[in-house]
């Protein structure tokens, strides 16, 4: 596809993420598996290494700005093994410390391998402690009450594509951090590691989504797995990650409201992703047609408060008398033989608003605006619905940049706010 029109951009091809490429001895350590325990204080590790594991050792040195909190040496006699570790001291500075958008504390790690005694390999890393859990309609983290605050990123810039340079990554997170969003929904899109690093040392949550198939094919179900499998676990030990989305507003899997087959994938990945992240929120469906979900994610485009209100007036309730009372759009929330049971509930796609000026470039939601303040009018009612509905445990704006013909971003693509960004600031910060 060589051009671009409603939703899709024009393809692009090749290789767009970057390749690391390192020189390692012939016995060297390929992954480690680091899985914090905010309720033990303590941090699971699984090895893996490779070559010739005669007389090989591996010290694990765990830090924290300099401190040592855990220190261990322990015999590899075999290509695969684990050690546990706790992370609190009996000293006064040493308790545990968690990872947030407000404190991003993050543990470092260092890993020395052994052969005969000769040091053959140093590699370092880090970690963070970050627990999500739902209770109820609210969302914690580390047992604390956290509201999401999303934005919707697409990924792309106006000259690069979907290839970013390290300062293009710092520049986004911080350009969103700066009028009060505390995270991302990256869209259809896997980034590149200096992306997840930037996220976890910035303090900036991550929902991380499966691209989409087009349409469904019994090899649909084989390929979307296999990757699947492997995003999350290249990304395992990243602690801004908060969701996991599998499907978004049923694409590649269009029938899924009554057809047990598209129902039955999302619903197996659920749980095959839950068993390999059990501390994080996974999504079968964003936006509507759930079978089973850690939060219930809806999406809508009304452009009043009075609409979205009346939209969303008692969800809960009405949820649970007839999962077809509510729709978002034209769909259901819930898939049929599904029921909802109480969960947080986000609005996870509004806004998406564009101006006038911008109508022969391409389109926004709803109707265009002619000047800032009817922008930011309009943005202030769509933040009160959320908030004075009561319902909702987060959300997330689309969107952060216009990304070609979607001219609906709160900045451009040449990363221009369209409107004063102190104002969008004290409007995001009514709340949380």
């Amino acid at each position: 596809m060589n051009h671009n029109y409603e939703c899709f951009y024009v393809q692009t091809t090749g290789i767009w993420k970057t390749v690391w490429l390192e020189k390692v001895s012939s016995t060297h350590l390929k992954d480690v598996v680091i899985t914090p325990s905010y309720a033990n204080s303590n941090v699971f590790m699984e090895f893996y290494f490779t070559g010739n594991l005669n007389n090989t050792e591996i010290e694990t040195i765990i830090s924290f700005k300099d401190l040592i909190v855990s220190k261990s040496r322990i015999t590899v006699n075999r290509p695969i093994i684990n050690n546990t570790f706790d992370l609190v001291t009996d000293s006064a500075t040493m308790k545990l410390k968690c990872w947030s958008h407000h404190a991003p504390d993050l543990y470092d790690v260092e890993f020395n391998i052994y052969q005969n005694n000769k040091l053959i390999d140093t590699v370092r890393s880090y970690f963070g402690i970050s627990e999500f859990l739902a209770r109820g309609n609210t969302i914690l983290l580390n047992r604390s009450v956290l509201f999401p605050k999303l934005i919707l990123d697409q990924g792309y810039l106006k000259d690069k594509g979907l290839t970013f340079f390290e300062e293009d990554i710092i520049k986004d997170i911080n350009l969103m951090k700066e009028i009060g969003l505390n995270g991302c929904r990256k869209h259809q899109k896997i980034e590149c590691d200096l992306f997840y690093y930037y996220c976890d040392i910035l303090g900036y949550y991550l929902w991380q989504e499966l691209p989409s198939a087009y349409e469904w094919r019994n090899n649909t179900i084989h390929s979307l797995t296999n990757e699947w499998l492997e995003i999350v676990k290249q990304h395992h030990n990243h602690p801004c990650i908060m969701t996991e989305v599998i499907v978004n507003e049923s694409w590649g899997t269009m029938a899924i409201l009554n057809n047990k087959s598209q129902q039955e994938f999302a619903t197996g990945l659920y749980y095959l992703t839950k068993s390999l992240e059990p501390n994080r929120f996974v999504i079968s469906n964003d936006g509507w047609e759930h079978t089973i979900s850690d939060l219930i994610n809806v999406h809508n485009y009304s452009a009043s408060k009075d609409e979205l209100m009346n939209d969303f007036d008692n969800l809960e309730e009405r949820l649970f008398k007839s999962k077809r009372n509510i729709f978002t759009g034209a769909k259901t929330v819930m898939c049929d033989n599904y029921e909802y049971s109480l969960k947080p509930a986000l609005l996870t796609e509004f806004a998406g608003i564009a101006f006038s000026k911008d109508r022969n470039l391409g389109w926004g939601y709803g109707d265009l605006v002619n000047e800032e303040e009817e922008f930011l009018a309009r943005f202030k009612e769509e933040i009160d619905a959320i908030h004075d509905g009561h319902f909702f445990a987060g959300y997330c704006i689309t969107q952060l940049s216009d990304v070609q013909q979607e001219v609906n971003g709160l900045v451009d693509e040449d990363r221009n706010f369209k409107v004063d960004k102190n104002k969008l600031k004290q409007i995001i910060n009514r709340r949380y």
